[in-house]
């Protein structure tokens, strides 16, 4: 993973983002035990997930484009962040019925895959979401060193 971070960072970060860590262990577990998946579950294990590629600053929402540049996304933002949340925990969830051989924990986390299909509730995620990619000076940030300029395709 080391030689694979220096050669092509943004492969390494999709790859990593495949990966469960073990805040996302943790809150599968809070929900395995609880039986009930909640907005705030669903955001800290896309958090973990994607800490990398949004941040949420001063009402807008910026994504790390492939020249490693954070741009400004449209006003449809929490749509697409919405549909990128739901394809990401969808697999997330997948793999984990794949890993378990106890039934009832099969069930409660089909019933979970169910659940993120709905609209309201991928949106309420995406709210819950803005706290944890709170990040106020990011767009200050952004303009702090003049001397460089940056392009979309990071040269």
């Amino acid at each position: 993973m080391y030689l694979l971070k220096l050669s092509d960072f943004k492969y390494f970060k999709e790859t990593q983002a495949k990966l469960k860590t073990v805040n996302q262990v943790t809150e599968m577990d809070k929900f395995l035990q609880t039986g009930h998946i909640n907005h705030s579950i669903v955001a800290s294990i896309f958090y973990e997930g994607f800490n990398w590629k949004y941040q949420y600053s001063n009402g807008y929402w910026y994504r790390l484009s492939t020249g490693g540049i954070f741009q400004k996304l449209s006003k449809d933002a929490e749509v697409h962040i919405a549909k990128e949340m739901k394809q990401y925990l969808q697999g997330f969830l997948y793999d984990v019925i794949q890993a378990t051989t106890d039934e009832d924990k099969r069930k409660k986390l089909w019933a979970a895959q169910a659940m993120i299909e709905s609209n309201s509730f991928k949106m309420g995620c995406v709210a819950e979401a803005k706290q944890d990619f709170m990040n106020e000076n990011l767009y200050r940030d952004l303009d702090s060193k003049n001397h460089l300029l940056g392009f979309k395709n990071g040269v």
